[in-house]
């Protein structure tokens, strides 16, 4: 990962502002809490692998690989036997970040996955490390990131709990094929032979094809290895074939759009999809999950999708489909959508209808989708913020977390509940990560930082962002 030229640490070991130098040198997503977990998870374990780190940090590996290199640059990690803090390191994430706990309360058994990896399973994760220690070495380009030998036993163990391997065809799409062999080596380590009816790997680059072509004839695995871009639509052939997709996709939105979309293209109509990613930031998992709804899904129809999501949620729906007859359009919004869009369309106009359904979503909640206050303007609904009329660039997290308070303006919210809500339950008692934040709201956000009249401290407790003068109570 290509480090931007430019910069240097020279803040204090006492200064926050060096996590986001960090963030800013590697392009981290998370930004300055990315940063901050890979710390915390260094200094719980005492001296922990890079892979280890990242598992903890829920970041991609090539990711914690490049913010390993800032932090040994600004002097606050070291390798001994493994990642370590130095002694400024410790300093700092003890003095700066406040931690102080190095209690693991996850379970000793499992480490919290729910699933164990024991006896003849362990040898089946040592002959797997031997095979992909020749594997070839990762493309950048292609954004390839394969998970670990004992996470893809793991993840194969998982789809057999669930009922996903026996007796089923399987697709791998993405950068975890080895999870091909993996299935074939639990097979094998629990006596059950073949677990399958056949698994297929699509795989661009042609040195994995042939790897694991080489792995499958070694260990008498039966590996259809496709060499095939995803970029382009599936062969006829593999289209609505399979019982269960698994899928590891590049690190970023849309490769995740486009392989989850060949995925649901493989499956059969009651077919099962296991999608393995990292711990995404809530403002762009909410870009994943969001409700764009395709009737026609592998497994159920939109409409009882759309009946199962009123029940809990008034998020907006929108129903995105081939079926233009006006009795699927009436269906789909009696059942509780919000608008629907038959194909083909345009992005412009889907953009539109978003922003629409967003708008009245807000409007029927007492909600303003526009806040003002002063020099401060932020349109909810096109996540556009002003300062004295010229656009504040904000993170995906800084964005959630200043929709929080807009949407609380002049309520005190606690630092749990900002916790909970932008950053997952979790992470409920993590401060430090609200404090660098809204450190940072501050810089971009006030006119003095260090005297802010937009988001105010109530000490001890949290947060309140400032309504505008005319909505004061004298």
């Amino acid at each position: 990962m290509a480090r931007p030229v430019g910069f240097e640490y020279k803040a204090r070991m006492d200064d926050v502002s060096i996590l986001d130098t960090v963030a800013r040198a590697t392009r981290l997503r998370e930004g300055p809490a990315g940063v901050a977990a890979v710390l915390r998870a260094v200094y719980r374990a005492g001296s922990l692998r890079l892979q280890d780190a990242a598992r903890e940090a829920r970041l991609p590996l090539p990711v914690t690989t490049a913010i390993r290199r800032e932090l040994e640059k600004a002097g606050l990690l070291e390798r001994k036997h493994g990642l370590a803090l130095t002694e400024t390191g410790r300093t700092f994430v003890e003095a700066t970040l406040g931690l102080g706990v190095t209690h693991d309360a996850s379970c000793p058994a499992c480490g919290g996955r729910g699933i164990v990896i024991t006896g003849a399973l362990r040898g089946a994760v040592d002959r797997l490390a031997e095979l992909i220690a020749h594997a070839p070495s990762v493309d950048v380009t292609l954004d390839q990131c394969p998970c670990e030998p004992e996470t893809a036993i793991l993840r194969a163990l998982l789809m057999l709990e669930t009922g996903a391997l026996e007796g089923r065809r399987v697709l791998i799409l993405g950068d975890d094929d080895s999870l091909s062999v993996a299935i074939g080596l639990v097979g094998r380590a629990l006596k059950q032979g073949v677990l399958t009816r056949g698994v297929t790997v699509i795989e661009s680059d042609p040195r994995r094809v042939a790897f694991l072509r080489d792995a499958a004839a070694r260990e008498a695995i039966a590996i259809d290895a496709v060499e095939h871009d995803l970029r382009t639509p599936l062969p006829a052939e593999l289209a609505r074939a399979f019982d269960t997709a698994a899928t590891d996709p590049p690190y970023t939105l849309s490769g995740a759009t486009l392989f989850l979309g060949r995925a649901a293209a493989a499956l059969k109509g009651d077919g099962a999809c296991h999608f393995s990613f990292t711990r995404w930031p809530p403002a762009q998992l909410a870009e994943l999950q969001r409700v764009i709804l395709d009737l026609g899904l592998p497994d159920r129809s939109g409409l009882e999708v759309i009946t199962e999501i009123r029940k809990r949620s008034p998020v907006p729906i929108i129903v995105l489909s081939a079926r233009s007859d006006e009795r699927a359009k009436v269906q789909a919004l009696d059942l509780g959508a919000d608008d629907y869009v038959a194909k083909p369309f345009g992005m412009g106009e889907l953009t539109a209808r978003l922003r629409a359904a967003l708008r009245h979503a807000f409007q029927a909640q007492g909600e303003l989708p526009v806040f003002s206050s002063g020099d401060l303007s932020v349109d909810l609904v096109r996540r556009h913020v002003t300062r004295d009329g010229r656009e504040i660039k904000l993170s995906p997290k800084e964005f959630e977390l200043l929709r929080h308070l807009v949407t609380h303006a002049g309520k005190v919210l606690t630092h749990r509940h900002l916790l909970r809500e932008v950053w997952g339950p979790a992470q409920a008692d993590e401060v430090q990560y609200l404090r660098v934040f809204i450190r940072g709201l501050r810089q971009k956000l006030e006119p003095n930082p260090t005297r802010p009249t937009h988001i105010l401290t109530e000490l001890g407790v949290g947060y309140r962002l400032q309504l505008p003068p005319e909505q004061r109570v004298a």
